[in-house]
C-alpha cells in the first residue's frame, strides 16, 4: 500500500521567463505481504525495494508530465498553482500566459520512499513456518 507522506515540496523559478519546477514527493510504502521469497529483514533488500518503488513511481510521473506537455499541452497536474505566486497580481499572471508556457516548462519531480510497517512478516515463509 502506498500513501502520501508529508506534503510535497516544490521549488519554482523563472529563468529568462522559462518556468523551472522541481519537486520532492514523500510517500510511505507499507509492505503487506511477501510473495517474492525475498528476505526483507535484510537492510540491503529493503533498500533495493525502496529504490525499485521510487524508480517505478518516478517513471510514471515523467510519463504523465511528458503527455501533459506534449500531447495535451495542458497543465492537468495543477503545477501552475505553484508558479502563480511568483506574480504579484492576477493581471501579471494572466499576461504571463501559463497555458502557453507550460509545454516548455522544465519539470523535475523526485519521489522519496519511506518503507514502513512490514506487517507481521519480514522473512519469506520457509520450511516449518
Amino acid at each position: 500500500e502506498v500513501r502520501a507522506g508529508q506534503s510535497p515540496r516544490y521549488r519554482v523559478s523563472l529563468a529568462e521567463g522559462r518556468p523551472a519546477i522541481s519537486g520532492r514527493i514523500p510517500v510511505e510504502v507499507e509492505v503487506q505481504g511477501i510473495s517474492s521469497g525475498v528476505d526483507y529483514s535484510r537492510p540491503e533488500h529493503q533498500e533495493a525495494l525502496a529504490k525499485a518503488v521510487q524508480a517505478e513511481m518516478e517513471a510514471g510521473i515523467r510519463k504523465l508530465i511528458r503527455r501533459a506537455q506534449e500531447e495535451w499541452q495542458s497543465d492537468v497536474i495543477g503545477l501552475g498553482l505553484r508558479v502563480a505566486p511568483l506574480f504579484p497580481t492576477y493581471d501579471r499572471w494572466n499576461a504571463y500566459g501559463w497555458d502557453e508556457q507550460f509545454p516548455q516548462a522544465e519539470i523535475d519531480i523526485q519521489v522519496e520512499v519511506n518503507l514502513r510497517r512490514f506487517g507481521m512478516q519480514l522473512q519469506p515463509p520457509g520450511p516449518g513456518r
